[in-house]
């Protein structure tokens, strides 16, 4: 294996983890604010940049995700 393939195993299944585990916090209603301190933690540890964030959306960040907008306005309106 090479260092770009472990780079990519870790980044990813990184990834992996924290969008669907963003997805539950974001539907239940819990702290975005504090889940994305926590990933950005994660983050910098891993030394991701700052594109490679996904909650860091200015949407996501402040807890209007995609989930949110549908469950208290009944319209979809996806994350671009």
């Amino acid at each position: 294996m090479t260092i770009v393939g472990f780079q990519w195993l870790v980044m990813s299944g990184f990834e992996w983890f924290c969008r669907p585990t963003w997805n539950y916090f974001a539907l239940f209603g819990w702290d975005l604010t504090e889940a994305a301190r926590v990933l950005d933690s994660f983050a910098d540890d891993l030394m991701l940049k700052p594109g490679q964030r996904f909650w860091r959306d200015e949407r996501t960040l402040h807890g209007t995700t995609a989930l949110n907008d549908l469950r208290t306005t009944g319209t979809y309106q996806p994350l671009t």
